[in-house]
Parts: structure tokens; C-alpha cells; sequence
């Protein structure tokens, strides 16, 4: 491939504050270069901000030409937005606009690309199975900006990446398969070459929660690493990662390294941790606990059956023996939610080789594949415990980059967290064969409007101290340094 291609282009994160910390309308605006009948939102002010701050076609700026996105995105290539669509709202729960990322940064991007002829727009990702994917369109309101937005594109559809979907969010709803086709997926098996491999043994038990283990012990195992990626994904000439930033119980934090978990279509391709507890070599908990590890044997029996009430039994003797471990000591978590969990980061940069390496032969090339540009909705981020739970924090801020370790490496200090402290960017930028980032950590530049800084600097003027996950608090905090 070209120098097109080349990963991060540059370690340069652009940063711009939103006019108004919410996502809505601003009444009385327009753009030259955006057509009379779109609607200028905050979102969309704020990418424009973005897209100028890079100086992208700057000769152009101010007028109906300005056409920012053409350097990136080639007359007729086909786009892949990827925002975080985890899930459709969780009951009892209100997320705050912290859940998901917003319509109106999708359509912000969508306002863009517009400008650029003969596009081909997928917008997708793979939500836990849970969710109901049409409610979540219906409740983000993206039927009714699909509609908006016709016509404007070569082709513009949605598409649920999904192979497997349960018909209902709880551990007992049952498993069914999706309408997708199998050809629509490509295999990729990294063997020795994925992050898993150096912590794999034939003793080691993958796990991920709610699924049956068996089929994860199929897919990941002393030199077998697979993954199933839905084809869309490796067609794409630009991906457009849109991640909602939120701190994450497993990974800390999830930004645009978390989010492309979303390209996987079927859970069991996708280790989130290991059974047991350090002690006994696994990262599901610290040291070792035998109610713990009774209770996660417990769990496998359960998710081994299609039987919906050895499903509820698992589940409910399981509750129980956690409550015991808790009464020694122990907290509640059973599902590697904490700072000790060595095994969710390295699925997730398995996955980042995969996106910008990976061939429709289910290959690594030697060279990227295909462009990458992440934007991140920062206007409304999520705290405490995401990524399903979060608490609502404003920040304020959209960020771009074309390097998604140097965007999340300062989104970490934009929450208040040390990215020396999160395996999942401190090791997107280790040395590799298949780099994730162009250049270390002490290369990156932030631009903040045409203000240039470090992204401590940033952090000073801009940046909150987001309450971290459970499991992770006092130990992932960013403490200023003094001299």
C-alpha cells in the first residue's frame, strides 16, 4: 500500500472545546460549505473546529468549496464508521447520553463526507448480544438521520455486525444465531503472532462473561488465536472510529483502542479474562479464593446448558458464594474487572492489527490496509463503572487523530489517568512488526485550536479527574508531577 496508509500519519491529537457542553441544535447557523438545509449542531461546530485545526484544505475555509475530508477519504471510497454501540440503555439504569456515541456526532461526520463524491457509507459495530439493536437505532434517532442524509451518499446503510444475539440481555435469555451469512466474515487465526500467546498454556481456561467456555477454548488455545471480523470492516478503504470515552471495569478505559472490539462478530473469538485467581494463574481476581473459584465453576456448568433453569441456579449459587468471599475480605467482582486484568488489552490490540493489517485472505500484510481516523465523543463522557454502567461526567470536548494509541494515550489524561497505568495504551506503543503507533509516547503533540502543548498541559486547562472503575481506583490516577 501507499503512504496513505501509513500508521498515524504523525503523532498529532487536535482537540476542540464544544460551544455549548450538550448535544443540540444551534438555531441561526450556517456553514457555507455544508448544505442550506443542514442542521448545525454543537457536534458539528466542534468536528468543524477539529478539521480546521489540522488545516485540512485550509486554502478553501470559508467557503462553499472547503471540502476537509478529501485528503483522507478518496472520490468513491468506501467508508466504515465504527461508533460505540454497546448496547441499547440498560434498565433501571440512565445513562446520561454517557452510554453510547451520540447521533450527532455520527451525522456530524456524515456532513462531511457528503462533500466527497460517490461515497460508500457503512455505519456498524457488533453490540454485546443482549442488545436490541433496533431499539437502539429507534432511541438514537438514527432511522430519522438516515433519512435526512439520503440521497447524499453512493450507498448508505446500517448494519448489525453481530453472528450470535440473545433474546434477552439476561444470563438466561437464549442464544440464536443472526440473519448474517457466513461469507460475510473472514477468519484470522494470529497464532504465535497475537499478545495472547505469551500468557497462553494448556492449563490456561479464557473466559468472557455469560458464554459458554467450551467454545472459547475452540478459538484460543496454545498457538490458535482466532478471530471472526465481519467482511465490511476489511473492504473499507478509511475506517472512522467514533468511540464514546468512558472508563472501563476491565480495560480502564475505552476510547478508540476499546472500541474496535466492535469488529468481531461472535463472543466467543473474544477472551476477556483468565478463571482464577492470580495465585492460581489466571486474572480474574487477586490471590486466590476458593468460594471465588468454586463459584466460577459453578458458572461454566451453568453456561455449558441451554437449560434455562440450571442457567438461573448457576447463577443464583454463584451470587451466593461471592457474597461469602465478600464477608472475608473480597470484593464482588467475578469477571476480571480490575487493575490486575492482563488478558482484555491484549485482545483489544489483537484486534487494532487486525484493522489496520488485515486482508479479506484473513492475513497479516507487512503494511497497513487501509486509513484510520478516529474522532471521539468526549462532549458527555462516562465514569466509575463502564462500559455499561457509566456515571455521566461533561467534559466538554471532541478529539481527532490519525494515530487512535496517541488519541487514547491523551484522552487518559483528559479523564485524569496515567496512561503509564493502563496496559491498553501503554503497550499500543511497544515495538512490533505490525506497529499500532508511529513514533513513542514522548513524540505526541496536541493542538488545542492553533495552541500547541503536551497533553499534561492539556490536562491542566481542560481535563476533569473521572472516578475510576471499582476495581481500578488507586491505581491508575494521574498525579502531577512537580519540579
Amino acid at each position: 500500500m501507499s503512504d496513505l496508509y501509513k500508521v498515524g500519519m504523525g503523532s498529532n491529537v487536535y482537540v476542540a472545546r464544544s460551544p455549548l457542553s450538550t448535544y443540540q441544535v444551534l438555531e441561526g447557523i450556517h456553514y457555507p460549505e455544508l448544505m442550506s438545509r443542514d442542521r448545525i449542531t454543537t457536534a458539528i461546530a466542534t468536528l468543524r473546529q477539529l478539521l480546521l485545526s489540522a488545516r485540512m484544505d485550509v486554502d478553501e475555509f470559508g467557503n462553499e468549496r472547503w471540502n476537509p475530508l478529501a485528503a483522507i477519504v478518496p472520490e468513491g471510497a468506501r467508508v466504515l464508521l465504527k461508533p460505540n454501540w454497546v448496547s441499547d440503555p440498560v434498565p433501571s439504569h440512565d445513562d446520561g447520553q454517557s452510554l453510547v456515541t451520540h447521533t450527532h456526532v455520527i451525522d456530524a461526520v456524515l456532513a462531511y463526507l457528503s462533500k466527497v463524491p460517490d461515497c460508500r457509507v457503512i455505519i456498524g459495530d457488533a453490540p454485546i448480544q443482549g442488545c436490541n439493536f433496533d431499539r437502539l437505532l429507534q432511541l438514537n434517532g438514527i432511522p430519522e438521520m438516515l433519512a435526512r442524509r439520503a440521497g447524499q451518499f453512493r450507498s448508505l446503510k446500517v448494519v448489525d455486525f453481530r453472528k450470535t444475539v440473545l433474546n434477552s440481555r439476561s444470563v438466561h435469555g437464549r442464544t440464536c444465531r443472526s440473519s448474517r451469512a457466513d461469507d460475510l466474515y473472514v477468519l484470522f487465526d494470529l497464532g504465535s503472532k497475537s499478545y495472547l500467546e505469551e500468557i497462553t498454556r494448556k492449563d490456561t481456561h479464557f473466559r468472557v462473561t455469560m458464554y459458554n467456555p467450551d467454545y472459547l477454548a475452540r478459538t484460543h488455545a496454545p498457538g490458535r488465536h482466532q478471530y471472526l471480523i465481519a467482511k465490511e470492516v476489511l473492504e473499507a478503504d478509511v475506517v472512522i472510529n467514533l468511540p464514546k470515552l468512558k472508563t472501563h471495569k476491565k480495560a480502564c478505559l475505552t476510547g478508540g483502542l476499546k472500541n474496535m472490539v466492535g469488529i468481531n462478530g461472535h463472543k466467543e473469538y473474544l477472551p476477556h479474562h483468565r478463571m482464577g485467581g492470580t495465585a492460581n494463574g489466571g486474572d480474574c481476581y487477586p490471590g486466590k479464593s476458593w468460594s471465588k473459584a468454586l463459584a466460577e465453576r459453578i458458572l461454566d456448568l451453568g453456561n455449558r446448558t441451554e437449560r434455562l433453569d440450571c442457567m438461573r441456579l448457576a447463577s443464583l449459587m454463584a451470587t451466593g458464594l461471592v457474597h461469602l468471599a465478600m464477608l472475608a475480605g473480597a470484593d464482588d467482582n467475578l469477571d476480571g474487572s480490575w487493575y490486575g486484568n492482563d488478558t482484555v488489552w491484549r485482545m483489544c490490540l489483537d484486534l487494532q492489527r487486525i484493522l489496520y493489517y488485515g486482508t479479506l485472505q484473513g492475513n497479516l500484510a507487512t503494511s497497513p490496509q487501509r486509513r484510520v481516523i478516529t474522532v471521539t465523543d468526549a462532549i458527555i463522557a462516562g465514569q466509575g463503572d463502564g462500559p455499561l454502567r457509566p456515571t455521566p461526567c461533561t467534559i466538554g470536548l471532541m478529539t481527532m487523530s490519525e494515530s487512535t494509541a496517541a488519541a487514547d494515550y491523551v484522552h487518559s489524561f483528559l479523564m485524569g489517568l496515567d496512561p503509564q497505568k493502563i496496559p491498553l495504551v501503554r503497550n499500543a506503543f511497544s515495538c512490533d512488526p505490525w506497529p499500532l503507533a508511529n513514533g513513542s509516547m514522548q513524540a505526541i503533540s496536541v493542538f488545542l485550536g492553533e495552541e500547541r502543548m503536551t497533553p499534561e498541559e492539556l490536562a491542566a486547562q481542560v481535563g476533569i479527574r473521572a472516578m475510576p472503575p471499582r476495581g481500578w481506583y488507586g491505581h491508575c490516577e494521574w498525579t502531577k508531577r512537580t519540579t
